[in-house]
């Protein structure tokens, strides 16, 4: 039978170390693929220097860099990868961060997984993904449901992962490979979103098209922390990107599920309003924000939380804060619930 196609997609910005050592896991596969493609989100750490280089020398596949003029965030570098890959006419294409790492099998392990398969209409066969320690983070693969009108994300479990493998259908976007079929059929991921929340909703539609399998044995690591290692005195700031995860989040549920959306939206606002006669903290001017903007479908990237904003939390600054707004965004979404 003869092998599929595959492409590879990674996007990279201003992490160079990280990526000369991810593309050296692609260069010790034990089975190779055709194309790799790395997108470069306007790097200005010697990136677009060093992948001059690597370009010019020789490998088992072919090597493609795409030079972005901004960055246009993770969601953004994915989009323009797959673009660019399916236009190269692959079966399959695969996506992953700069700071994913692969086992040196992954690619011959996915062949022999997709080969079993091909009678069944398949839309995604991902990894498992590990911390450097080998130590399985079970929330990259999902389980998604919808049940008495709410939705429902729980993160696959150990059992799962004893298998040799299950079906998940709701993926992140490191160590995955995506059927060509299914992406010209349900559509590239969602340029728009900026960061965060772009695998989820790309999961709901990639889902529509055929099954989507986890390979346990298929292992990428993933270079970051558990939570419980990070700084802790970043547990007193706000990030620029907590914006784009409510924003997303909530357009994700009133895009493909109206009715679970607005309850979730108007239960968020109710909780909110709690805050509206005190002084507002920064975190809730920034999920008030971004629920309002998913409210009225404004994507891309935000004219405030820009990348390497931070904030401290609880003091009580100038962020925009739609407060007239609130009051009309709040009872239209009373008045929907009442007739919906």
């Amino acid at each position: 039978m003869k092998r599929p196609i595959v492409d590879v997609a990674i996007v990279t910005y201003n992490r160079l170390a990280k990526l000369q050592r991810a593309l050296d896991c692609y260069d010790k596969q034990t089975v190779t693929f055709r194309t790799l493609i790395v997108v470069d989100n306007n790097s200005t750490d010697g990136t677009k220097e060093f992948l001059e280089q690597w370009k010019k020398e020789p490998s088992a596949y072919e090597k493609h860099v795409i030079y972005l003029p901004n960055n246009v965030g993770g969601s953004g570098g994915f989009y323009e990868g797959e673009k660019y890959a399916l236009s190269l006419n692959p079966d399959w294409v695969y996506i992953s961060d700069d700071d994913a790492y692969l086992d040196p099998d992954v690619m011959e392990i996915f062949y022999k997984f997709q080969s079993q398969h091909t009678e069944e209409k398949v839309s995604v066969i991902s990894t498992s993904v590990t911390y450097g320690d080998r130590v399985t983070i079970f929330g990259h693969r999902c389980h998604i449901s919808v049940e008495q009108n709410q939705f429902i994300k729980q993160a696959a479990t150990e059992e799962d992962y004893q298998k040799p493998y299950f079906e998940c259908n709701g993926i992140s976007y490191v160590g995955v490979f995506l059927s060509a079929q299914a992406l010209r059929e349900v559509g590239l991921v969602n340029k728009d979103f900026f960061i965060y929340q772009d695998d989820t909703e790309h999961s709901i539609r990639l889902a529509k098209y055929g099954k989507m399998y986890c390979v346990p044995s298929m292992i990428v690591v993933h270079d970051t922390m558990p939570m419980s290692d990070t700084d802790q005195s970043s547990l007193n700031m706000i990030f620029w990107k907590e914006y784009y995860s409510y924003r997303n989040w909530m357009y994700m549920l009133l895009t493909h599920y109206p009715k679970i959306g607005r309850k979730t939206l108007l239960k968020a606002l109710t909780n909110i309003k709690t805050h509206r006669k005190s002084n507002m903290s920064s975190l809730v001017k920034m999920e008030l924000q971004g629920y309002y903007d998913a409210w009225r479908g404004k994507l891309g990237i935000h004219d405030v939380y820009r990348p390497g904003l931070v904030i401290t939390k609880d003091v009580n600054n100038e962020l925009p804060y739609p407060e007239k707004l609130w009051n009309v965004l709040y009872f239209a979404l009373r008045i929907i619930r009442i007739f919906a």
